[in-house]
């Protein structure tokens, strides 16, 4: 896993997808967060779930799309 400034990480953010190596950002010696590349068949299986939501993210009352779109890309539950 490389480790990378989050300057860094901006100038190289082209190529950090097209090697598509995790990749830990760090502001001087605190990381901040992790980037990883997204499994092309995960995200081709749920894509139409996944864009369906995002068409009606500002009818939801109770953010209930923006909670569902952050349990997908990152693994969390609201």
């Amino acid at each position: 896993m490389k480790m990378l400034t989050v300057a860094q990480f901006k100038a190289t953010f082209g190529h950090v997808v097209r090697v598509g190596e995790p990749v830990l950002v760090r502001r001087r010696k605190t990381p901040v967060g992790l980037w990883q590349p997204l499994d092309a068949r995960q995200l081709r299986a749920r894509q139409a779930d996944v864009l369906r939501g995002f068409v009606k993210l500002g009818q939801s009352l109770h953010h209930d799309v923006a909670h569902r779109h952050d349990e997908y890309l990152y693994g969390k539950s609201a």
